[in-house]
């Protein structure tokens, strides 16, 4: 009876250190104060390119990105989610995926410097036989001093039929 009050009690604490050590993932530096839609047309046998600003790095350190995941696609399909530095030629929407001209890389191991600012770069179509498609957000995960954070990014698209 003892030692199982004993090893109830260890993994107790051990998981309230656990939790306490991982911290709030959603209080890191990078913050945003703002909400948008992006609306634009598209034919079925189109790709695009949507361009996500991510909130300026405003430490001093460089923050290494683990994942953007897309919260809530619709009626798309997602043709892949990159990194693109915005001072290599950001973009808010483009034909084609990867943008022409635009310089993109792996959002794993990406890294923001200090100061810096970086794009997610996402690959839409849309499929035939819709008529709208919808992104309702971007989740990025990041590390900055060697903590472990999210952040969702509040911006949506909404795709629709392009205008004749």
């Amino acid at each position: 009876m003892l030692s199982g009050l004993v090893l109830a009690a260890a993994i107790l604490v051990f998981g309230f250190a656990a939790v306490t050590r991982s911290g709030d993932r959603h209080n890191g530096p990078l913050r945003t104060n703002s909400t948008t839609t992006l609306e634009f047309g598209l034919n079925p046998d189109e790709t695009a390119s949507w361009g996500v600003d991510l909130p300026a790095n405003p430490t001093d350190s460089d923050i290494t990105f683990v994942s953007a995941e897309l919260v809530d696609p619709v009626g798309l399909s997602i043709l892949g989610v990159l990194m693109n530095g915005a001072n290599m030629g950001g973009i808010v929407n483009a034909y084609g995926y990867p943008p022409a001209g635009v310089e993109v890389f792996p959002v794993e191991g990406s890294m923001l410097p200090a100061r810096g600012m970086i794009q997610v770069i996402v690959g839409v179509q849309l499929p035939e036989g819709k008529a709208e498609g919808t992104i309702a957000g971007v989740r990025v995960t990041y590390i900055a001093a060697g903590q472990t954070y999210e952040i969702l990014l509040p911006y949506s698209l909404r795709i629709v039929p392009k205008a004749e």
